[in-house]
């Protein structure tokens, strides 16, 4: 069934290619700044079940907390162009 999202004859292929467009110009996080996250959640006896790394990912969390759900939603959404 995921193979048929992916076809030109999809109804959503458009917005598909446009949210992959939007991702792949999105500048990327250090490998570094992340290795070393990952390295002390690796050596800490009492690790968190989830991590924040970068500026982005506060921003995002933080949306989340003060804006309702589906506000949320339309933001990711207008930013990915897949509406």
């Amino acid at each position: 069934m995921g193979a048929n999202a992916i076809k030109e004859t999809s109804p959503n292929i458009q917005r598909i290619l446009r949210m992959r467009d939007r991702i792949q110009a999105l500048p990327k996080r250090d490998p570094i700044e992340v290795a070393r996250v990952i390295a002390s959640i690796a050596q800490d006896p009492n690790p968190k079940l989830r991590y924040l790394v970068g500026r982005d990912a506060r921003v995002q969390l933080a949306l989340k907390r003060i804006l309702p759900w589906t506000w949320y939603e339309k933001l990711v959404a207008n930013f990915l162009r897949i509406d």
